[in-house]
């Protein structure tokens, strides 16, 4: 954001299936976009799949791509006010505020854009929607504001604090956190009708928050602060992020793998949470100021002098790797597979394994599997190690040509929970009564995925607002157990539904009841 800081398990028959799209090999590329604009500083980027996406700054400056960024629209806002933050909900209807309380807003995918009466002067630096009508933004001396109506109307809300907020994030319609310049957080469990104040053991102002679930969060700011909660934000304890310079946006796509931006082209990545973190090639050193990431395997960042930086995987010869996945079968069994779409003088394939982190691969013995020297076809590749240990284990493939030249795969990971029956995968698409029910204060909630595809795991209220989102992400073919924690909900009946669109058939959707008793 620019703001006025700008110038300057119960044992189960089957165990979870971690399955992604691996990227492929030498994926880690930053590369800079064209976007320039009259004016120079980007503040905020969202994209809503990966093609569309927004980057809005100074001098009231919204441009648009619907074409991953190849090419960039300008967008006529309405103002020359400085804008911080945006949000969007879908790829029609979005927010942008910024210096003076300024808030704008389209309904159709910005090519208008209409001004909102916001009820305050205080420069904006965040705003969050968790559904059309029901948003809030925040700013300078503690100011935090709420709409019910989409932004027609803006209610102040007590903060309890007059420092400057910066970043926030809502994890449901009544829970949410603010990062503040003084080095506090601030949290709300009832919708913002009071917030507290979370002391953090430092003044160094804090200045983006994200969290991946509703109990899984991080919070990044200046002098290389990194803060992680795996209880919804009861407690935060700090991480090392490797860097001393001002983080100023941080983003997880998933629980393991996330990316912190900051000044001077600072990027650094995890894969493991946070537990370490690496630094990755920007390719400018200008001051970075938001990111977002469509998935693991795509993203973006902006900053300062018309800095937009994608981040995608690309696929680098001698091998093309379309996909590659890990399926827990049982018994401490892991199936591998793998797809070229093209090879070029391609050896063969050796797996790598590594326990706990993904850190030290070992070859696994066995585990050497020919390829197909050069060829322009699809292949299909798998492997089986039979021998996984319990815990998280990490898998990669290093890629051997026929001159001797290896390239690695970026590592994908599966936890092995315990051992299970006989491995069957499920057939049919099923979602499961959670268990126990009534519950108190969390829940089980199963649900077997026939096909590959996007699965969404949502609770809504019995008035159909979205309080909590648990599942959000391709999987891949399996049966799943996720544990839903209704931490700041109140006493009542609620709907969990599950939607999957999987890839080349029909998709599912069911929705079941249960009941919070507290």
């Amino acid at each position: 954001m620019i703001g006025n800081r700008m110038c300057g398990t119960k044992t189960c028959l089957v165990v979870l299936i971690l399955a992604a799209m691996s990227p492929p090999l030498n994926a880690q590329t930053w590369a800079p976009q064209e976007a320039s604009s009259p004016y120079s500083h980007f503040s905020a980027v969202s994209f809503v799949n990966d093609q569309i996406g927004w980057v809005s700054g100074a001098y009231g400056v919204i441009i648009k791509t619907t074409n991953s960024g190849a090419t960039w629209i300008s967008q006529p806002s309405g103002t020359g006010l400085h804008f911080s933050d945006q949000y969007f909900l879908n790829a029609s209807t979005g927010w942008v505020v910024g210096q003076d309380g300024v808030i704008v807003k389209t309904t159709n995918g910005g090519a208008t854009w209409f001004p909102l009466t916001s009820g305050t002067s205080a420069w904006l630096n965040f705003v969050q929607f968790v559904d059309a009508n029901i948003g809030w933004a925040a700013g300078a001396n503690g100011t935090v504001i709420k709409t019910k109506d989409g932004g027609s109307t803006w209610n102040a809300q007590t903060s309890g604090t007059s420092a400057t907020i910066e970043g926030g994030n809502f994890t449901s319609a009544l829970t949410g956190f603010l990062a503040c310049r003084d080095g506090a957080i601030l949290k709300t469990v009832n919708a913002g009708a009071a917030w507290t104040v979370q002391g953090t053991g430092s003044s160094l102002g804090l200045n983006s928050i994200h969290f991946a679930n509703g109990s899984t969060g991080w919070i990044c700011g200046d002098g290389g602060r990194i803060l992680k909660t795996s209880d919804g934000g009861s407690s935060w304890f700090s991480q090392a992020s490797g860097s001393s310079v001002n983080l100023n946006g941080i983003y997880f796509p998933h629980a393991d793998t996330g990316w912190v931006v900051g000044d001077g082209g600072v990027i650094r990545r995890t894969t493991n949470g946070g537990t370490t973190w690496t630094s990755q090639i920007s390719s400018t050193t200008e001051n970075l100021r938001d990111a977002d990431f469509i998935s693991p395997r795509h993203g973006y960042a902006v900053g300062l002098n018309s800095t937009v930086l994608e981040y995608a995987v690309v696929h680098a010869l001698p091998v093309q790797i379309a996909s590659f996945t890990a399926t827990v079968l049982g018994n401490s069994r892991v199936r591998l597979d793998w797809r070229t779409v093209s090879e070029l003088n391609n050896y063969g394939f050796e797996v790598e394994r590594a326990v706990g982190t993904p850190d030290v691969f070992a070859f696994l013995p066995g585990g050497f599997v020919q390829g197909h020297g050069t060829t322009n076809e699809e292949h299909n590749y798998s492997f089986t190690d039979n021998n996984a240990p319990f815990g998280r284990v990490y898998y990669r493939l290093k890629q051997v040509d026929l001159d001797g030249t290896i390239n690695y795969t970026e590592p994908i990971s599966v936890d092995i929970v315990t051992a299970v029956d006989d491995g069957k995968l499920p057939t049919e698409f099923a979602l499961k009564q959670n268990y126990p029910n009534p519950f108190n204060p969390s829940t089980k909630i199963e649900f077997s995925v026939a096909n590959p595809g996007f699965v969404s795991l949502r609770v809504y209220d019995v008035l159909g607002r979205e309080v909590a989102t648990i599942v959000n992400e391709e999987l891949n073919q399996g049966s799943y157990t996720k544990t839903f924690s209704a931490e700041g909900l109140s006493s009542g009946v609620y709907l969990y539904k599950l939607m999957v669109r999987p890839e080349g058939v029909a998709g599912f959707s069911d929705t079941k009841r249960f009941v919070l008793s507290k």
